[in-house]
Protein backbone atom coordinates (compact mmCIF):
# COMPACT_ATOMS: atom_id res chain seq x y z
CA UNK A 1 0.00 0.00 0.00
CA UNK A 2 1.11 3.35 -0.84
CA UNK A 3 2.95 5.14 2.37
CA UNK A 4 0.12 7.81 3.85
CA UNK A 5 -2.70 6.69 1.22
CA UNK A 6 -6.05 8.25 2.84
CA UNK A 7 -8.26 5.86 3.67
CA UNK A 8 -6.15 3.06 5.45
CA UNK A 9 -7.95 0.32 7.59
CA UNK A 10 -6.70 -0.23 10.48
CA UNK A 11 -7.62 -3.38 13.02
CA UNK A 12 -7.16 -2.57 16.99
CA UNK A 13 -6.78 -5.34 19.03
CA UNK A 14 -7.29 -4.90 22.69
CA UNK A 15 -8.66 -1.41 22.72
CA UNK A 16 -9.75 -1.55 25.94
CA UNK A 17 -6.66 -1.94 27.76
CA UNK A 18 -3.75 0.22 29.48
CA UNK A 19 -1.84 0.19 26.10
CA UNK A 20 -4.82 -0.10 23.77
CA UNK A 21 -6.61 2.84 25.07
CA UNK A 22 -4.27 5.37 24.13
CA UNK A 23 -3.95 4.03 21.19
CA UNK A 24 -7.38 3.92 20.07
CA UNK A 25 -7.32 7.62 21.39
CA UNK A 26 -3.91 8.55 18.62
CA UNK A 27 -5.06 6.52 15.80
CA UNK A 28 -8.79 7.68 15.97
CA UNK A 29 -7.45 11.59 16.09
CA UNK A 30 -5.72 10.64 12.34
CA UNK A 31 -8.74 11.83 10.65
CA UNK A 32 -7.58 9.88 7.39
CA UNK A 33 -7.62 6.26 8.82
CA UNK A 34 -10.69 4.07 8.77
CA UNK A 35 -10.20 2.65 12.52
CA UNK A 36 -11.42 -0.83 13.26
CA UNK A 37 -11.75 -2.18 16.98
CA UNK A 38 -12.08 -6.17 18.21
CA UNK A 39 -13.17 -6.17 21.26
CA UNK A 40 -14.54 -8.77 23.96
CA UNK A 41 -16.45 -5.50 25.90
CA UNK A 42 -17.69 -2.42 24.29
CA UNK A 43 -16.12 1.00 26.49
CA UNK A 44 -17.39 4.48 26.78
CA UNK A 45 -14.36 5.42 24.72
CA UNK A 46 -15.03 2.92 22.45
CA UNK A 47 -18.46 4.28 21.56
CA UNK A 48 -17.67 7.74 21.64
CA UNK A 49 -15.21 7.54 18.90
CA UNK A 50 -15.84 6.99 15.29
CA UNK A 51 -14.56 3.52 14.79
CA UNK A 52 -16.61 0.51 13.72
CA UNK A 53 -16.47 -1.91 16.40
CA UNK A 54 -16.91 -5.72 16.13
CA UNK A 55 -17.20 -8.44 18.89
CA UNK A 56 -14.25 -11.01 19.01
CA UNK A 57 -11.74 -12.79 21.05
CA UNK A 58 -8.52 -13.77 19.76
CA UNK A 59 -8.61 -16.99 21.56
CA UNK A 60 -11.93 -17.84 19.18
CA UNK A 61 -10.38 -18.14 15.80
CA UNK A 62 -13.57 -18.28 14.04
CA UNK A 63 -14.71 -14.92 15.78
CA UNK A 64 -12.15 -12.55 13.58
CA UNK A 65 -12.19 -12.70 10.47
CA UNK A 66 -14.78 -10.30 9.77
CA UNK A 67 -13.38 -7.82 11.57
CA UNK A 68 -9.94 -8.44 9.50
CA UNK A 69 -11.58 -8.64 5.93
CA UNK A 70 -10.08 -5.52 4.01
CA UNK A 71 -7.44 -4.17 7.19
CA UNK A 72 -4.46 -3.33 6.18
CA UNK A 73 -2.64 -3.12 9.01
CA UNK A 74 -3.71 -4.92 12.40
CA UNK A 75 -2.66 -3.73 15.91
CA UNK A 76 -2.27 -6.09 18.69
CA UNK A 77 -2.46 -4.49 21.70
CA UNK A 78 -4.07 -7.82 23.69
CA UNK A 79 -1.91 -9.46 26.04
CA UNK A 80 -2.50 -11.35 29.60
CA UNK A 81 0.03 -10.39 32.47
CA UNK A 82 -2.25 -12.40 34.92
CA UNK A 83 -0.93 -15.42 37.25
CA UNK A 84 -2.93 -18.15 34.63
CA UNK A 85 -0.01 -19.76 32.79
CA UNK A 86 -2.61 -21.39 30.32
CA UNK A 87 -4.29 -18.22 30.05
CA UNK A 88 -0.89 -16.67 29.33
CA UNK A 89 -0.43 -19.49 26.46
CA UNK A 90 -4.26 -18.91 25.48
CA UNK A 91 -3.74 -15.36 24.59
CA UNK A 92 -0.31 -14.12 24.43
CA UNK A 93 1.09 -16.84 22.28
CA UNK A 94 -2.20 -18.98 20.88
CA UNK A 95 -3.91 -15.45 20.28
CA UNK A 96 -1.32 -14.10 18.05
CA UNK A 97 -1.77 -17.43 15.77
CA UNK A 98 -4.98 -16.82 15.53
CA UNK A 99 -4.69 -13.21 14.43
CA UNK A 100 -1.81 -13.99 12.50
CA UNK A 101 -3.48 -16.82 10.45
CA UNK A 102 -6.75 -15.19 10.04
CA UNK A 103 -4.63 -12.19 8.48
CA UNK A 104 -2.60 -14.24 6.55
CA UNK A 105 -6.46 -15.84 4.96
CA UNK A 106 -7.77 -12.17 4.74
CA UNK A 107 -4.72 -10.75 3.17
CA UNK A 108 -3.83 -8.36 5.97
CA UNK A 109 -0.15 -6.91 5.11
CA UNK A 110 0.61 -5.22 8.29
CA UNK A 111 1.15 -6.63 11.60
CA UNK A 112 2.44 -4.74 14.73
CA UNK A 113 2.60 -6.54 18.06
CA UNK A 114 3.11 -4.96 21.46
CA UNK A 115 5.49 -6.27 23.77
CA UNK A 116 7.61 -5.60 26.09
CA UNK A 117 11.28 -5.62 27.19
CA UNK A 118 10.87 -7.69 29.86
CA UNK A 119 11.23 -10.78 27.83
CA UNK A 120 14.79 -10.14 27.91
CA UNK A 121 14.87 -11.20 31.66
CA UNK A 122 16.89 -9.94 34.82
CA UNK A 123 19.70 -7.10 33.53
CA UNK A 124 21.29 -5.54 34.36
CA UNK A 125 20.90 -4.04 30.56
CA UNK A 126 22.55 -1.21 29.67
CA UNK A 127 22.32 0.64 25.89
CA UNK A 128 21.57 -2.52 23.90
CA UNK A 129 19.83 -2.49 20.51
CA UNK A 130 16.90 -4.52 20.47
CA UNK A 131 18.98 -7.28 18.04
CA UNK A 132 21.63 -7.41 20.37
CA UNK A 133 20.28 -8.69 23.33
CA UNK A 134 18.75 -12.52 23.65
CA UNK A 135 15.81 -13.47 25.58
CA UNK A 136 15.78 -14.82 28.47
CA UNK A 137 12.19 -14.53 29.91
CA UNK A 138 11.84 -15.82 33.41
CA UNK A 139 8.37 -15.90 34.16
CA UNK A 140 4.90 -17.65 32.13
CA UNK A 141 3.53 -14.47 31.45
CA UNK A 142 7.13 -13.39 29.57
CA UNK A 143 7.84 -16.81 28.06
CA UNK A 144 4.19 -16.66 26.15
CA UNK A 145 4.75 -13.06 25.25
CA UNK A 146 7.98 -14.28 23.66
CA UNK A 147 6.41 -17.06 21.68
CA UNK A 148 3.89 -14.38 20.44
CA UNK A 149 6.70 -12.74 19.73
CA UNK A 150 8.51 -15.38 17.76
CA UNK A 151 5.31 -16.22 15.81
CA UNK A 152 5.07 -12.39 14.53
CA UNK A 153 8.33 -11.72 13.41
CA UNK A 154 8.43 -15.50 11.22
CA UNK A 155 5.22 -13.96 9.97
CA UNK A 156 6.72 -10.68 8.74
CA UNK A 157 5.44 -8.38 11.24
CA UNK A 158 6.38 -5.63 13.54
CA UNK A 159 7.19 -6.40 17.42
CA UNK A 160 7.48 -3.03 19.48
CA UNK A 161 8.82 -3.99 22.87
CA UNK A 162 8.00 -1.36 25.30
CA UNK A 163 10.01 -0.09 27.93
CA UNK A 164 8.45 0.55 31.62
CA UNK A 165 5.25 2.60 30.92
CA UNK A 166 3.64 5.19 32.82
CA UNK A 167 0.57 7.65 32.57
CA UNK A 168 -3.27 7.11 33.56
CA UNK A 169 -3.50 3.60 34.05
CA UNK A 170 -0.28 2.48 35.38
CA UNK A 171 -0.99 0.09 38.58
CA UNK A 172 2.42 -1.50 37.87
CA UNK A 173 5.61 0.47 37.47
CA UNK A 174 5.27 4.16 39.48
CA UNK A 175 3.02 2.14 42.08
CA UNK A 176 5.71 -0.55 42.75
CA UNK A 177 8.46 1.91 42.92
CA UNK A 178 6.28 4.28 45.49
CA UNK A 179 5.61 1.03 47.06
CA UNK A 180 9.22 -0.22 47.47
CA UNK A 181 10.35 3.52 48.10
CA UNK A 182 7.96 4.22 50.83
CA UNK A 183 9.08 0.73 52.52
CA UNK A 184 12.49 1.27 51.98
CA UNK A 185 12.68 5.10 53.34
CA UNK A 186 13.97 6.17 49.76
CA UNK A 187 15.68 3.99 46.72
CA UNK A 188 17.83 0.98 46.80
CA UNK A 189 21.43 1.88 46.83
CA UNK A 190 22.37 5.48 45.48
CA UNK A 191 19.11 5.69 42.86
CA UNK A 192 21.44 6.32 39.80
CA UNK A 193 20.17 3.07 38.06
CA UNK A 194 18.84 4.01 34.76
CA UNK A 195 15.55 2.79 33.33
CA UNK A 196 14.01 2.92 29.81
CA UNK A 197 10.23 4.10 30.55
CA UNK A 198 7.59 5.60 28.26
CA UNK A 199 4.38 7.44 28.62
CA UNK A 200 1.65 5.34 28.31
CA UNK A 201 -0.18 8.64 26.01
CA UNK A 202 3.56 8.80 24.13
CA UNK A 203 3.38 5.01 23.24
CA UNK A 204 -0.36 5.61 21.65
CA UNK A 205 1.31 8.13 19.30
CA UNK A 206 4.13 6.45 18.19
CA UNK A 207 2.06 3.39 17.57
CA UNK A 208 -0.25 5.82 15.86
CA UNK A 209 2.58 6.84 13.90
CA UNK A 210 3.93 3.65 12.20
CA UNK A 211 0.87 3.11 10.81
CA UNK A 212 1.15 5.01 7.38
CA UNK A 213 4.19 2.75 6.86
CA UNK A 214 2.14 0.03 7.09
CA UNK A 215 4.05 -3.60 5.66
CA UNK A 216 7.02 -1.55 4.94
CA UNK A 217 8.52 -2.27 8.34
CA UNK A 218 9.45 -5.40 10.18
CA UNK A 219 11.71 -6.61 12.52
CA UNK A 220 11.92 -5.55 16.44
CA UNK A 221 11.95 -2.28 17.73
CA UNK A 222 12.41 -0.57 21.24
CA UNK A 223 9.73 1.62 22.48
CA UNK A 224 10.65 4.31 24.56
CA UNK A 225 11.64 7.29 25.70
CA UNK A 226 15.50 7.68 24.09
CA UNK A 227 17.30 9.05 27.18
CA UNK A 228 16.81 6.68 30.26
CA UNK A 229 15.86 8.27 33.60
CA UNK A 230 17.49 7.38 36.88
CA UNK A 231 15.82 5.58 39.79
CA UNK A 232 16.29 8.97 42.00
CA UNK A 233 14.66 11.32 38.74
CA UNK A 234 11.30 9.64 38.66
CA UNK A 235 11.17 9.42 42.69
CA UNK A 236 11.87 12.97 43.01
CA UNK A 237 9.73 13.57 39.94
CA UNK A 238 6.86 11.43 41.80
CA UNK A 239 7.48 14.00 45.21
CA UNK A 240 7.40 16.91 43.07
CA UNK A 241 3.97 15.74 41.02
CA UNK A 242 2.45 13.45 43.26
CA UNK A 243 3.58 12.50 47.31
CA UNK A 244 5.43 15.61 48.42
CA UNK A 245 9.24 15.14 50.01
CA UNK A 246 9.11 11.78 51.40
CA UNK A 247 12.22 9.86 50.79
CA UNK A 248 16.09 9.80 51.28
CA UNK A 249 17.78 7.16 52.93
CA UNK A 250 19.47 4.33 51.07
CA UNK A 251 19.20 0.43 51.31
CA UNK A 252 21.78 -2.39 49.92
CA UNK A 253 20.07 -4.64 47.35
CA UNK A 254 19.93 -7.20 49.04
CA UNK A 255 18.53 -6.10 52.28
CA UNK A 256 15.92 -4.48 50.05
CA UNK A 257 15.03 -7.62 48.71
CA UNK A 258 14.76 -9.31 51.76
CA UNK A 259 12.42 -7.01 53.05
CA UNK A 260 10.78 -6.43 49.84
CA UNK A 261 9.91 -10.37 49.35
CA UNK A 262 8.30 -10.20 53.01
CA UNK A 263 5.79 -7.21 51.43
CA UNK A 264 4.87 -9.32 47.89
CA UNK A 265 7.29 -8.26 45.97
CA UNK A 266 9.79 -10.86 44.05
CA UNK A 267 13.75 -10.50 43.68
CA UNK A 268 13.40 -10.29 40.23
CA UNK A 269 10.59 -6.95 40.63
CA UNK A 270 13.10 -5.48 43.10
CA UNK A 271 15.98 -6.08 40.57
CA UNK A 272 13.72 -4.46 37.47
CA UNK A 273 13.16 -1.26 39.44
CA UNK A 274 16.91 -0.51 41.17
CA UNK A 275 19.40 -2.12 38.92
CA UNK A 276 20.45 -0.53 35.06
CA UNK A 277 17.31 -1.50 32.52
CA UNK A 278 17.70 0.74 29.44
CA UNK A 279 18.00 0.01 25.81
CA UNK A 280 18.79 2.00 22.86
CA UNK A 281 15.41 3.14 21.71
CA UNK A 282 15.87 6.35 19.05
CA UNK A 283 15.79 3.72 15.61
CA UNK A 284 11.73 3.35 16.60
CA UNK A 285 10.88 7.50 16.96
CA UNK A 286 13.06 8.13 13.90
CA UNK A 287 11.27 5.49 11.78
CA UNK A 288 7.61 6.94 12.94
CA UNK A 289 8.88 10.46 12.30
CA UNK A 290 7.40 11.18 15.59
CA UNK A 291 9.49 13.81 17.94
CA UNK A 292 9.99 11.94 21.37
CA UNK A 293 9.34 13.76 24.75
CA UNK A 294 11.05 14.30 27.60
CA UNK A 295 10.68 12.39 30.65
CA UNK A 296 7.75 14.07 32.26
CA UNK A 297 4.03 12.62 34.34
CA UNK A 298 1.10 14.62 32.30
CA UNK A 299 -1.38 16.32 34.41
CA UNK A 300 -4.13 13.52 33.90
CA UNK A 301 -1.20 10.68 35.06
CA UNK A 302 -0.52 12.86 38.21
CA UNK A 303 -3.76 12.76 38.74
CA UNK A 304 -4.08 9.25 38.18
CA UNK A 305 -1.09 8.69 40.71
CA UNK A 306 -2.43 10.38 43.69
CA UNK A 307 -6.08 8.79 42.96
CA UNK A 308 -4.10 5.63 42.72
Amino acid sequence: MTQGLPGMTVLLVGGSGFIGQNALQAIAARKEIKLRLLTRRTTDLMKASEASIYVGDITDRSTLEAALFGADVIVNAASYTGADASMAEAVNREGARNLLQAAQDCGVPGFIQLSTTAVYGSGPHRGATATALACRPESDVSRSRRAGEELVLAAGGTVLRAGLIYGPGDIWFVPSLIRMATMLGGPVGDGQSRLSVIGVESLGGLIAGLLPLGSQIHGVFHAAEPVPVSVGQILHHIEDRVTGPRWSPRTDFAGAVALLRRNGLTEHQVALLSQDHWYQSDRLWTVAGVQPPDFGFSRAAAEWYRRF
